[in-house]
């Protein structure tokens, strides 16, 4: 069986929130309540909300919850940018996190605009 952008999508958005976990596990403690719960949040607020607009009944109400988790996609690329910054994470680590997370942006994207048409 074949699978759909909609699966898909939620495959590699749960993956990337275990990747995220394992990364932050890296993190500084004094960082467990800023820094490490705000990407934790984030990037499971992205596969949720992606889960959660594909059961809704509607395209609007799908749509509102696809540029939710968009929107949080962002913010999570934001923090491993940050991240990155000051060296919470190796080079090698952030770039493999941040393909994923581009590759599902590029994909989520893509979504919702074929949604407009």
């Amino acid at each position: 069986m074949k699978e759909t952008l909609k699966d898909k999508l939620i495959r590699l958005s749960e993956d990337l929130a275990v990747d995220v976990y394992k990364l932050v596990a890296t993190y500084p403690k004094f960082e467990r309540y800023g820094l490490v719960s705000q990407l934790q949040r984030g990037v499971v607020s992205v596969g949720a909300n992606i889960v959660e607009g594909v059961a809704r009944k509607s395209e609007k109400e799908m749509r509102r919850f696809l540029n939710i988790a968009y929107a949080s996609l962002s913010e999570v690329k934001f923090m491993l940018r940050f991240s990155k910054r000051v060296n919470y994470c190796s080079e090698e680590n952030f770039n493999s996190v941040y393909e994923k997370a581009d590759r599902i942006s590029a994909l989520l994207w893509s979504f919702m605009r074929n949604l407009d048409e």
